[in-house]
């Protein structure tokens, strides 16, 4: 068993020991920065996505109206990215559903209910699995129009007389840029939801919302139900044994 810098191994005792008991109704200030953030959050990730999700459902008008003026190859291009509209129709509606969540979490917290740490815990979960799929498909739609762009650009240069090497290097470094700030920028916004969903695990903070601070001790102290089932099985599994061969 890991030792404990406590004299007992009831959570209760424990926080008595700790001093969390004390801190039970104690709100930190971390938690109040976390609460304007989920509403700046909400507000800001809401009217986005509703801005968003309008103007990919106007998309299609909008190219049938104007498509007559279009270049062909902003035609080309457009119809390929056409096809990931389901899919960013779909990811709009998950990050509106996502702010309506964090604003929720942001009242919760407030109130202090007793499921406002869970329930931010699903929302940081969901918010890091939108950005890592939305990084995907970026990468996606870039790769599906990558070769226009490159034979474009390509011919543009022989149209002026340029050596097409020079827009090669510029397409790969204009790639490798493209991957480094949109990876970077994945890695920051999980690091970021990573990070609360670590403070929050803080046994001060489970204190606050009326949680368990130290749930591993009473597991040790109380066994859990699935266990004693499964040792009241291995008795009546030893009992029928010894009857059998009793017989």
């Amino acid at each position: 068993m890991q030792d404990y810098p406590y004299a007992s191994t009831d959570s209760a005792t424990v926080l008595e020991e700790s001093g969390l008991a004390s801190k039970r109704q104690d709100w930190s200030t971390g938690l109040t920065w976390i609460c304007i953030l989920f509403v700046l959050i909400g507000v800001t990730g809401g009217f986005s996505a509703a801005t968003n999700l309008m103007a990919a459902l106007d998309q299609g008008v909008v190219t049938e109206k104007f498509g007559g003026d279009t270049p062909e190859l902003q035609k080309e291009i457009m119809t390929r990215l056409s096809h990931f509209m389901p899919f960013k129709i779909f990811q709009e509606i998950v990050k509106f559903g996502l702010a309506v969540a964090f604003l929720m979490s942001a009242l919760l917290m407030f109130g202090r209910q007793s499921s406002a740490r869970r329930f931010v815990m699903m929302a940081c979960t969901g918010a890091i699995a939108y950005h890592v799929a939305g990084t995907i498909m970026n990468f996606m739609m870039l790769a599906s129009v990558s070769d226009i762009i490159a034979e474009s650009s390509r011919a543009a240069m022989r149209s002026m007389g340029e050596d097409e090497t020079i827009m090669n290097d510029m397409l790969g470094a204009a790639v490798t840029g493209f991957t480094i700030v949109t990876c970077t920028m994945m890695a920051l916004r999980a690091g970021f939801y990573s990070l609360i969903m670590v403070y929050l695990s803080r046994p001060h903070i489970r204190a606050v919302f009326g949680e368990n601070a130290f749930p591993e001790l009473d597991e040790h102290a109380n066994p859990s139900a699935a266990a004693e089932a499964a040792l009241a099985g291995e008795n009546t599994e030893n009992e029928s044994a010894y009857s059998f061969t009793a017989d």
